[in-house]
């Protein structure tokens, strides 16, 4: 059954409705005065896998889309959007990372106990490669 267009733009509407929902939330937690916690943390890089899924999906649906415009300035018009929105994801997605890097090289810098610095590089390692094991002593 082939799809029809407004169906297919109104569908990406959601998404994208959606998408900037996410990208404020994620702007009001990496830029809040007050410091962040392992939980606003948690919840970043829960907004990078949505992020992720959000591309997409919406990757997906722009593609159909695109395939059905026949207008020419029509097509440029959707492509460059496309573009922005993609463009607004890898800067969300950079700039959650950046601040989820400094949060951790933050707490280990903070941290006095050898069993914390143990702890967050653990855990650093951990969520990078499930079969690399550290030995400390």
């Amino acid at each position: 059954m082939a799809e029809n267009l407004p169906k297919l733009q109104a569908s990406r509407a959601g998404y994208r409705a959606h998408l900037t929902q996410t990208i404020k939330k994620a702007t009001n937690m990496a830029t809040k005065e007050d410091p962040l916690t392992d939980s606003d943390i948690t919840s970043l890089k829960r907004i990078v896998d949505q992020l992720a899924r959000k591309r997409s999906i919406l990757e997906e649906l722009d593609e159909k889309i695109v395939g059905m415009i026949e207008d020419p300035k029509e097509l440029e018009k959707e492509i460059f959007q496309t573009e922005d929105i993609k463009e607004e994801i890898d800067e969300t997605e950079a700039q959650i990372s950046n601040t989820i890097e400094h949060f951790q090289s933050t707490k280990l810098s903070q941290s006095n106990s050898p069993s914390e610095v143990t702890q967050v590089i653990l855990e650093n390692t951990s969520s990078q490669s499930p079969s690399t094991t550290v030995k400390f002593k």
